[in-house]
This record gives structure tokens, C-alpha cells and sequence, in this order.
């Protein structure tokens, strides 16, 4: 094992990880604003299309069960850039793709391997200081919600000028860059070599022993399949009356989420007070209450946007104070721990977009809300006995 001589980490390379970040996640969501048009070119339905969502969080949940593990088998920068570079690959079949089924295939490509963000995230805890090391968490959780925001924001701006199909070459090329750009820049780092099949059996041991990760690993799961709703019904909801906003416009709304994003990095603050469970409260309500704001989105567009801004910082908050408790439960496994509270946290948003599509096709959007102000009060039913414990 190759001991790293921590040092403070250069804003340049956090900056690097960042966008690497970004660009991994928010390939997983390119898609969604584009529903009208990849249901179009492919004649499809915008339901057939809107699998794509649930083909990408469901490949993205498996490549963080069985592939996020290798980042303490193998050397940690050559993992991250190889699957990035795989991913990349994927993003290219997206382009290249002439009918539905090969789009599918070429998604569930890139979002098994975009996992490269999942390795890169606790390798920087690694390399930054202790002192550093919130901080730098939360820049690069920033960057990979803003890599979600702007991806849907620039695949309608690339697709009102262009066609859809562009947006994944650029991802597919940008992909391959910042790959280059991290091999250089990362140190190598060869953790303690253990058995494959072994990881598998030490993260059963953890999941047994270790109270702290079940729970924050379910408030995940709650918290990101209700959040996923509103991503998985964002351009069914506004592409119908009495919206019927085009891909671009879609994509712009989704912007509003930025307000999470600004928060990211000053949360780290907290945690040098011990306050991960005022957070955690406080992140619960504000995800109730969003809910509550939601349900009226069919009616003003301005109640939809104050609804989206307090669901996404909810999800930021949340999410940010559930990696930060999760990283310090054992910073020996910290790849496996984040294996298994983003396993489930993902596995969260591919069974939300299921049953989101279900319910919009079937009771519509309150049907969606119903769902998302349950799993929210959940949320909040389970960090209450958690505390009084």
C-alpha cells in the first residue's frame, strides 16, 4: 500500500476533480429534458423514452455495488480513469445510436462505469488534509450537483440549436479529457490488496455492525427516490398544458437547483461544530415542506421553482451530511462504505423514477406528490427514533 503524504490540496486540481465529477453524474441525466425529442427521432412514446432514466440509475445503482468496491482493489487513479474513459465510450453509442434500442444500450454503458465520480469522491478525503477534507467533499459534491443541473440545462440549449444526438459526443469527448487530465494530475495510490469476493463479504460486515451506516444509508435511499420524482417528471409535467415548454426551456428550469449547490462548500463549517444532526433535521422539514409547495406546481410556474429550490437544497444538505458521517465511520473502507450508502442511495432513485413513471401514468402528478411527501415523512419518522435511541 502506497502511503499518501497528506498535503493541502491545490484549488486547480479541486477544481479538476469537481468538473470530473460533474461530468461523470450528469450524463446520467442528459436525457431528461429530451424526452420529446428521443420519443420523436426514435418513435417512441415519451413513457418508452422516459426508461432511459430508470436504465441509468438502475446501471448506476449495480456499477456502484460491484464496481465501486475495485477502488480498494486496484490502484485508485487508474480505476477512476479507465472508467471514465469507458463511460466516454458509452456516451459515444448514445450518438451514434439509431433506434431506442441502442440508445438503451449505449446509457446503461456509460452509467455503469460514470461510477468513477463514486471512487474519486472519498480518494480526495484521502488526499486532503484532515482540516481540508469537509470542505473538499463538499466542493466536490457541488460539482457533481452542478454537473446534474447543468447537464439537462445545456442538452436542451445543444438540442433547440442542434440535434440531441450532439450533446453526447461532446459528453463522450469531455469524458475522455478530464480522464487525461486526472491521470496526470492524481498521485498513484495501490490500497492493501484484498480478495474481490472478499470486499463483498467485509461490506455484509459492516452493514451488520455499523448502526450509523444503515441509517444514513436509508435516509439516502428515502431522500433521493422521492427527490427523483420530481427529475424523472420534470419535462412530462412541463411539456404538457399548461406549459408546454420546449427541451431548452426545460432544461432552464432546471436550474433553479443551483441553490443547493451554492451551500455545498460552506457546509463543511458545521461539521467542525458537531452539528450533523441539526442538519439532518432541519434537512427533513425543508424536504416536507417542499412537498407541500410541489403539489401546486401544476398551477404556477413560480410555485414549481420555490419547490424545486427547497427540494434541492434539502437533497444537498442532507446528502452531504450523510457522506461526511459515512466516510468517518471507518477511514480504512471508505470506497465500500461508499459503495453501500450510494448502492442504496442510487437503488433510491432508480425505484423512484419506476414508480414516478407508474404513478404519472396513472393518477398524475398528485399521485407523484402523494408518493414524495410519504417517503419524506419517512425520512423524518426514521432519523426521530435514530435519535431517541
Amino acid at each position: 500500500m502506497t502511503n499518501l503524504r497528506k498535503q493541502p490540496l491545490s484549488n486547480y486540481l479541486v477544481l479538476m476533480m469537481a468538473i470530473a465529477c460533474g461530468l461523470c453524474t450528469g450524463s446520467n441525466y442528459y436525457n431528461q429534458p429530451l424526452l420529446s425529442s428521443i420519443a420523436h427521432d426514435f418513435d417512441v412514446t415519451m413513457t418508452v423514452a422516459a426508461y432511459s432514466s430508470v436504465i441509468a440509475q438502475t446501471m448506476f445503482t449495480i456499477g456502484l455495488v460491484l464496481l465501486v468496491p475495485l477502488g480498494d482493489y486496484f490502484e485508485t487513479k487508474k480505476t477512476i480513469t479507465g472508467f471514465m474513459a469507458i463511460a466516454a465510450l458509452g456516451q459515444l453509442i448514445c450518438y451514434l445510436s439509431w433506434d431506442i434500442q441502442v440508445f438503451f444500450i449505449g446509457t446503461a454503458i456509460s452509467s455503469l462505469f460514470v461510477v468513477a465520480a463514486q471512487i474519486l469522491i472519498p480518494f480526495s478525503t484521502i488526499l486532503a488534509l484532515p482540516q481540508q477534507s469537509a470542505k473538499v467533499v463538499g466542493t466536490l459534491m457541488s460539482g457533481l450537483m452542478m454537473g446534474i443541473l447543468l447537464a439537462r440545462t445545456a442538452a436542451g440549449f445543444i438540442s433547440s440549436i442542434g440535434e440531441w444526438h450532439y450533446v453526447y459526443l461532446i459528453s463522450g469527448v469531455l469524458l475522455l479529457i478530464f480522464a487525461m487530465i486526472l491521470q496526470l494530475k492524481l498521485p498513484s495510490h495501490f490500497p492493501k490488496k484484498i480478495q474481490y469476493f472478499s470486499i463483498f463479504h467485509s461490506m455484509y460486515v459492516l452493514i451488520k455492525t455499523k448502526p450509523l451506516l444503515r441509517q444514513r444509508s436509508i435516509l439516502g435511499f428515502l431522500c433521493f427516490g422521492t427527490v427523483s420524482t420530481v427529475f424523472t417528471t420534470m419535462a412530462l409535467l412541463l411539456s404538457e398544458q399548461p406549459y408546454e415548454y420546449s427541451d431548452f426551456q426545460i432544461g432552464l428550469v432546471g436550474l433553479v437547483g443551483i441553490a443547493g449547490i451554492i451551500i455545498g462548500p460552506s457546509i463543511g463549517k458545521f461539521f467542525q461544530k458537531g452539528k450533523e444532526q441539526q442538519l439532518t433535521h432541519y434537512s427533513l422539514i425543508l424536504l416536507i415542506l417542499s412537498w407541500c409547495v410541489l403539489y401546486f406546481a401544476q398551477v404556477n410556474l413560480l410555485i414549481y421553482v420555490i419547490g424545486l429550490i427547497m427540494i434541492y437544497i434539502a437533497l444537498t444538505v442532507l446528502h452531504i451530511t450523510n457522506q461526511n458521517v459515512v466516510y468517518g465511520i471507518d477511514p480504512n473502507s471508505k470506497s465500500r462504505l461508499n459503495a453501500i450508502y450510494m448502492g442504496l442511495y442510487f437503488s433510491g432513485a432508480a425505484i423512484g423514477s419506476v414508480i414516478a413513471i407508474y404513478l404519472w401514468n396513472h393518477f398524475g402528478w398528485v399521485g407523484c406528490c402523494s408518493y414524495g411527501m410519504i417517503c419524506a415523512i419517512a425520512c423524518y419518522v426514521i432519523n426521530k427514533i435514530a435519535e431517541n435511541k
